[in-house]
This record gives structure tokens, C-alpha cells and sequence, in this order.
């Protein structure tokens, strides 16, 4: 919009310079006054012409927002009358099928003659049967599945939890048994080339000698492939990784023979047993002994140790010593969560700094060794049975039960743990359950005319509600 701007009357000066008659003064020339005046005047005329101009950008741009919101009012429109008529296509499409399911099959195809559903593109899948897919041959190329992203994290923890060190071992009367372990790693690295200086960030101290700490896998290679100078270094009998073997316990084996030549009998040495068990079960043992003689019937139980990899190779029942004998292969335990025997809780109790609880009843106010029963009697009275409640759950049974719903669970070495909507959803139904118990508990125990008192049951509670 435009806006005029009054610039003013003009000055007007008359006379030149003549001399006034009342003061007598000598007047000024008139010709300065009159080029502020033009000065002013071109001002006041590019300020009018800037205001013109950005009035009219003003209103260009009211104009295009104004475009703007009916333009999306528009679309919104379509949308709307877009949706409508596909619901109605889909409503005809689910009468059709109602209809077709009630007609013949010649009823049917008439039907279907002309309608605009009526083509290759909007027919139903077929319908195949059991006997269909099972007659069809196995696809054998079938796409990898892709992981998820659990399955890639217990990848990765995983990969974390193998162990890479690589193990020097020393003689038990080698000297750097009782250097510092740091000595020892900047000694090595004085010594070692620089790819397998990278490869190394440090040394530890262990039973069977010194553990070489690579940076990663790469490193643990780099540190393999230099085990010659290493050893010759360290003056180590060995430089190795670990090795996972399996222990197997062999019983009822003979643990002597008889000697036809010298007619006596002999005790069974470990090189014996040892390649026995290796023509029985073309398997080489790392270890191989006998770890229990029964000197009566003169029978042992033998004790091999294979490696992992070679464990899926040994048979389960073999022929050794002439006697018919099984394998019970023992596997290393499986990684179990920690549970605190301060609250109860699933972590470790080093770091727990939660307040201490009964692990039978939950309560804050004793230990588990001084337990309580609710309804205020001790735990080998004869009033009421009051159902113990697990301080993770709620749930009517105590901490270290094994059952506990919120009990994480390992998978292929990987702790998994309930989240959070979980544990609310657990803890509200075991606290359910736990009040049903204890309702079962005391309605039983007034039938046998049991008075009870459960004030204590109360402000037990009470407290964990505080907590």
C-alpha cells in the first residue's frame, strides 16, 4: 500500500543582496537555500519510490500464500474423495466375494463377466493346498536371511567375548616369571618389528607363563606369525592361542591286561591308553589318563580331553581295551547372569547399592536369616503358610527360584534381559498372583481355626511401595 508524505511548504527567499532598511543589514544571497530545497526534495522522492516498491513485494507475497493455502485446501479435497471411493470399491469387492462364496461356480463366472474387477491384475492369489507345496521340490537357492539387529549385536558380543591373547609358555624356573609385566612389554617391543609392535598393547601375568594382549584380530595374526622371535625372545616352550577342549568321561575301562609272554598282569600306562583311544576313535587326544580305579574289579574311568572341533567327530559308543564302553562328553558351563545376594536383584552384588533385603519375603525391615512370616510368626511355626514373594517379580516364591519370569536367559553366550514395558507387565501380575496365595493361604488356615495376625504383612507393603 502506498504512503504519501507532506513534505512541507517552500521556502521562498526574495531580494538579492541588498541591505534591509529597518536593521540595516546586509541580506545573503537566496541560491544556498534554494539546492537544500532540491536536495530535500530528490530524498523524499526515493523514499516513496522504496516504499512503493516494497509495499508491492508485500502484497505479491500475501497473494501467493493466499495461492498457497487454497492450493493445499484443494489437495486435501482429492485425498478425502480418493479415500471415500476406495472404501467403496472395497466395500463392493467384499460383496462380490460374499456373493460369489452363496452362487454356483457357473453362477460365478457370469457374474464376473464385464465387471471392472474382472481382471488379471485384481483376481485373488490361488489358494494352494498342502499336498501342492508338499509335491514341489526343495529350493535349495534360497536368499540368506538378513540379520536383525539383535542377532548382529549378539554378533558382535560375541566376536568380544573370544578371546585372542596369545599365551607364551614359559618353563616354571624362567626368570621373567618374576619381572614386572610391563618390563616384559617394553622389552618385546624393543625387539619386535614394527607391524607386530602395533599388534601388541600389552602383557599379563598367568599360571602357564605370559598372556600377549593383541589389539584385535588382525594383530593376534601378526603376533602368530612372529611366534618364533617371540619365543626366542621370552625363551618360551610355546607361543599359542587358546584352545577350547572338551573333556570326556570313558567308565568300566580295563585298567590291566594280561601278558601271554610273561604270564603276569600289567598295569596300563597313559601311552598305551592314549594310542588306543586313538585307533578306536581316529581322534588324536590332547590328555588321557585314568582318573579312578576300582582295584576289585579292576576297571577305571578314563578322562581324554579333545578339541571343539574334533568333538563332533567321537562316537558315543566305541570298543576299548576289548570292552564295549560309552562317551559322555562334558562341555564347558554355559555364561549365567549374576544375582545379587544383597537385593536380589540380577547383577552383581560388587556394584549393588540398593538397600539389603530379605531374599524370601522382600522386605527391608530384616535379613533372610532372620525371616519373618508376614503374619508375624516365625518361619517353622504352625499358623499360616504365608507364600514367600520374590523381590524382582512379586511373584509367590523367593528370590533364587528358578522359575522367576524376569530371570534373564542366556542365548549362545548372550545375557538377554526383559525391557521395560516387560517388567512392569510382570510385576503387576505377580503381585496378582502373590495376593491370590496369600488369600488361599489364610482362608485355609481360618478353616483349621487358626487365628493370624498380618499387620506385619501390611507395612511390609507398604515399604516396598516406598521403595
Amino acid at each position: 500500500m502506498a504512503v504519501s508524505l507532506d513534505v512541507g511548504p517552500s521556502i521562498t527567499v526574495h531580494g538579492d543582496a541588498s541591505t534591509s532598511r529597518r536593521s540595516g543589514r546586509v541580506r545573503k544571497p537566496t541560491a544556498k537555500v534554494r539546492v537544500v530545497e532540491q536536495v530535500s526534495c530528490q530524498d523524499n522522492a526515493e523514499l516513496k519510490e522504496e516504499i512503493n516498491k516494497l509495499s508491492t513485494l508485500v502484497q505479491d507475497l500475501l497473494r501467493r500464500d493466499a495461492e498457497r493455502e487454497q492450493f493445499l485446501k484443494d489437495c486435501l479435497k482429492k485425498i478425502e474423495s480418493l479415500e471415500r471411493e476406495l472404501q467403496g470399491e472395497k466395500q463392493r469387492s467384499d460383496r462380490l466375494q460374499r456373493g460369489l462364496a452363496s452362487t454356483g461356480p457357473s453362477e460365478s463366472a457370469l457374474s464376473l463377466q464385464g465387471h471392472p474387477l474382472h481382471t488379471a491384475q485384481n483376481q485373488p492369489p490361488p489358494v494352494r493346498s498342502y499336498a501342492a507345496v508338499a509335491s514341489q521340490p526343495l529350493n535349495r537357492k534360497q536368499d540368506k536371511p538378513k540379520l536383525t539387529k539383535q542377532a548382529a549385536k549378539q554378533a558382535r558380543n560375541q566376536a568380544a567375548s573370544k578371546d585372542l591373547r596369545v599365551f607364551a609358555r614359559l618353563p616354571p624356573d624362567n626368570p621373567l616369571r618374576n619381572e614386572r609385566a610391563y618390563d616384559i612389554y617394553a622389552f618385546v617391543r624393543e625387539k619386535l618389528s614394527p607391524q607386530a609392535r602395533e599388534a601388541l598393547k600389552g602383557i599379563d601375568h598367568v599360571k602357564t607363563g605370559l598372556a600377549l594382549l593383541p589389539s584385535s584380530a588382525d594383530g593376534a595374526k601378526a603376533l602368530l606369525e612372529n611366534r618364533e622371535q617371540i619365543a626366542a625372545l621370552l625363551q618360551a616352550q610355546a607361543v599359542e592361542q587358546r584352545d577350547t577342549w572338551i573333556r570326556a568321561y570313558i567308565a568300566n575301562v580295563p585298567c590291566t591286561r594280561h601278558c601271554l609272554i610273561t604270564n603276569t598282569k600289567l598295569e596300563i600306562t597313559t601311552e598305551e591308553l592314549l594310542e588306543e583311544i586313538q585307533i578306536a576313535t581316529k581322534l588324536k587326544p590332547e590328555k588321557a589318563y585314568f582318573s579312578r580305579k576300582d582295584e576289585v574289579e579292576k576297571l577305571g574311568t578314563v578322562t581324554a580331553w579333545f578339541r571343539a572341533d574334533a568333538v563332533r567327530q567321537l562316537p558315543r559308543r566305541l570298543r576299548l581295551m576289548g570292552a564295549s564302553v560309552f562317551v559322555n562328553l562334558q562341555f564347558p558351563k554355559e555364561k549365567r547372569s549374576p544375582q545379587c545376594y544383597r537385593c536380589g536383584g540380577f547383577h552383581s552384588e560388587r556394584t549393588c547399592t540398593r538397600r539389603k533385603r530379605c531374599l524370601k519375603c522382600s522386605s527391608p525391615s530384616h535379613t533372610t536369616d532372620s525371616h519373618r512370616a508376614p503374619c508375624g510368626g516365625t518361619e517353622g511355626h504352625d499358623g499360616c503358610d504365608c507364600p514367600f514373594k520374590c523381590p524382582s517379580c512379586n511373584g509367590p516364591h523367593s528370590a533364587f527360584d528358578a522359575t522367576c519370569p524376569i530371570k534373564p536367559k542366556v542365548v549362545k553366550g548372550v545375557v538377554q534381559r526383559r525391557n521395560k514395558a516387560q517388567l512392569r507387565a510382570i510385576r503387576a501380575e505377580g503381585e496378582r498372583s502373590w495376593r491370590i496365595a496369600t488369600q488361599q493361604s489364610h482362608r485355609h488356615s481360618h478353616e483349621e481355626g487358626q487365628v493370624m495376625d498380618c499387620a506385619p504383612a501390611n507395612e511390609t507393603q507398604q515399604e516396598q511401595a516406598v521403595l
